[in-house]
């Protein structure tokens, strides 16, 4: 899975424009781009900066974030990237009790998420 340009909305594509070359984003480009537009919304988050090693649990995703009366657990991958070990473990045991650790490839694609869950 990931982005086929061409495949996806002009509107989306300007988003994108202030990159040379989309595709050569990095996890944290897309992190960073995400908790931009969580700030501009309003919605409250917890994010582990990539500029240390982190101390959440071994597995936690990226972000979790709390908007629309709901909370997501996002991670972000590239494309072509999967979960780690620990972040399977992680993911199934949110599921246990009912909760779903989302996987994205892009900062549009976390806040359209968010943006689009039917409440």
């Amino acid at each position: 899975m990931g982005i086929e340009l061409s495949n996806t909305p002009e509107s989306f594509r300007r988003r994108l424009a202030g990159y040379s070359d989309p595709l050569q984003q990095t996890e944290k480009d897309h992190q960073n781009r995400f908790i931009g537009a969580c700030k501009a919304r309003g919605w409250r988050y917890v994010w582990h900066s990539t500029k240390k090693r982190s101390t959440a649990n071994v597995g936690t995703p990226d972000a979790i974030v709390a908007a629309r009366g709901l909370t997501w657990w996002i991670e972000f991958k590239l494309p072509g990237e999967h979960l780690s070990p620990d972040q399977v473990v992680f993911s199934r045991q949110l599921a246990a009790n009912g909760i779903k650790m989302h996987v994205v490839y892009s900062a549009e694609e976390a806040v359209a998420l968010i943006e689009n869950e039917n409440l």
